[in-house]
């Protein structure tokens, strides 16, 4: 990664040093919603002003890895070359093209929630994280796996489902301290606050009322539009 990233300083003529911590370190992420029902993904953006204007969608192909689709908010590297569909075509491994939600060639999605717990370990960067995951695992299973032996420098929730219609969120926080939330009748939400008992003393109870009453209005909105499948 660090090669990668003295590379780009090199050819952009950046300082490096600047460019390095512009990467990999902590980035900020806001308030957002994913849900599942029955095999059925759900996510808004609307945390990001003018998110429509913004989003990007890019088709990712990377030698002896998993092909995925990054969503992002539209900070990453452009490519001027679209494909027939009107995705972005990037053919070459930009390992700084991360986004918040990756869906790959196996059907794995992980998408990203941001929490507001203060920790801070050793670690991928949250988007790399998810980045690596999109590009190594075929389902969740495997996920499962890699995050016992691959540790995330922040606490952030991530939202995983695969193609058996099976989800989870992991609420992770920090290298890898992280728990595992499964669905209930086939129902999955996550806002911005933290689920498990154990962890519950780590919010921010200044913001944690507002994620709250945005989890229980996703939760009668869908036990009242149940989707069919």
């Amino acid at each position: 990664m660090l090669y990668e990233i003295t590379g780009i300083a090199d050819a952009l003529r950046m300082d490096t040093e600047k460019l390095i911590q512009n990467m990999i370190t902590i980035s900020k992420l806001d308030g957002c919603s994913i849900f599942s029902y029955n095999g059925l993904i759900g996510r808004n953006y609307d945390w990001l002003v003018n998110s429509i204007d913004t989003i990007e969608i890019f088709r990712v192909k990377t030698p002896n890895l998993y092909s995925f689709l990054c969503i992002n908010d539209g900070t990453s590297v452009k490519s001027t070359k679209k494909d027939k569909d009107g995705f972005y075509i990037i053919e070459q491994y930009f390992d700084t093209l991360c986004g918040d939600d990756y869906i790959n060639e196996k059907f794995l999605y992980i998408g990203i929630l941001f929490n507001y717990v203060k920790k801070t370990t050793l670690g991928l960067t949250c988007l790399h994280f998810m980045r690596r995951i999109a590009e190594s695992c075929k389902n969740i299973d495997e996920v499962l796996e890699f995050i016992k032996h691959v540790p995330c420098a922040t606490p952030k929730f991530y939202f995983v489902a695969d193609k058996s219609g099976k989800s989870i969120v992991i609420e992770h926080f920090g290298g890898t301290d992280y728990c595992i939330l499964h669905s209930s009748n086939g129902l999955l939400i996550h806002t911005n606050h933290v689920l498990d008992k154990q962890y519950i003393k780590y919010d921010n109870k200044k913001t944690r009322k507002e994620s709250i009453e945005r989890y229980n209005t996703i939760k009668t909105l869908c036990r009242k539009n149940k989707p069919k499948i």
